[in-house]
């Protein structure tokens, strides 16, 4: 009297569209069912605000349709933080080690000696200061160095003129300065001399020394406070030979003042830009009273502007 039953199994299979089905034993399909998604991550937009920057959501739905955010960290939260110079090292500054120093001091002990040996040569000195300068920089050249701040342009202004106030309480002027030619007493004082100097000594051997420093004390202070002191020396040094200096203990006083604020700047900001405006307006503020006494007297010690 006893019946038994066959036991009912129940298969899975996959239709070509994704679905699957349940079968009984008789093959026959009872219930089709969407096949359950898998989770997927999609970046989800906030439109309420299309201009305010916030950190990037990301959606994420579970199979149940629940939609989940979680803030992560993206490449355009890291914009503010500051960017990295040379001071701290890196592959812009490589390159930049003993070996460069060497071809600037020789460089400059070249242009000492043109200059003594040809003083009719006016600028030698300079060209020969830029031949390692263009040697350096078409190595690399260091990040940041060149890279230009609007408050640079105010920063040397100002301080230029201060040191040049502060000069001038030294050794207050006696006779007006000479203006007898463009080049010679305008442009080369006021120009020329004030960008070639900055970017070899700060530009140039300020940079190399304060890397090969670093790297052999592992301190930026100590390689900082080596640097700003032997490129203040070779500044002074170099104006006391080529005669470009007053006899009065005010001149080498008041260049060292300025070659210290120079090296100062560029340790500090990273940036040529503040040092070399600097020392134009220290150069021109005095350029300019030549220019003032030919225009208010026309007497210049010569026959006028040529």
């Amino acid at each position: 009297m006893g019946s038994c039953s066959a036991p009912i199994t129940t298969t899975r299979s996959t239709t070509p569209d994704g679905a699957w089905l349940s079968t009984h034993a008789t093959g026959s399909p009872t219930s089709t069912h969407p096949d359950p998604p898998r989770p997927s991550a999609t970046p989800a937009t906030d439109h309420s605000s299309p201009r305010a920057r916030s950190p990037r959501v990301w959606a994420v739905s579970d199979p149940y349709g629940v939609v989940t955010g979680e803030p992560i960290r993206s490449r355009s939260s890291r914009s503010g933080r500051p960017r990295r110079v040379w001071l701290q090292g890196g592959t812009s500054t490589q390159a930049w080690d003993w070996d460069l120093v060497a071809w600037a001091i020789a460089a400059l002990a070249a242009g000492i000696a043109a200059a003594i040996l040809l003083p009719d040569v006016p600028g030698l000195i300079w060209l020969v200061m830029l031949a390692p300068v263009v040697i350096g920089f078409r190595r690399s050249i260091p990040r940041g160095l060149l890279r230009f701040r609007a408050h640079d342009l105010l920063l040397g202004i100002v301080l230029g003129l201060a040191l040049r106030v502060i000069s001038g309480w030294m050794a207050p002027l006696t006779t007006w300065p000479t203006a007898d030619s463009w080049w010679t007493d305008v442009l080369a004082p006021a120009l020329v001399a004030p960008a070639v100097e900055e970017l070899f000594f700060h530009g140039l051997l300020l940079v190399a020394l304060y890397t090969a420093f670093r790297r052999a004390s592992r301190s930026r202070l100590a390689a900082g406070t080596a640097t700003a002191l032997i490129t203040t020396a070779l500044f002074v040094l170099t104006h006391l030979l080529t005669d470009a200096l007053d006899d009065h203990w005010s001149g080498p006083a008041s260049i060292a003042l300025v070659a210290l604020a120079g090296a100062l700047l560029v340790l500090l900001t990273g940036r040529i830009w503040s040092a070399l405006v600097m020392h134009v307006a220290f150069n021109a503020s005095y350029v300019s009273l030549g220019l003032i006494a030919l225009l208010a007297t026309g007497d210049t010690g010569g026959a006028g502007l040529t």
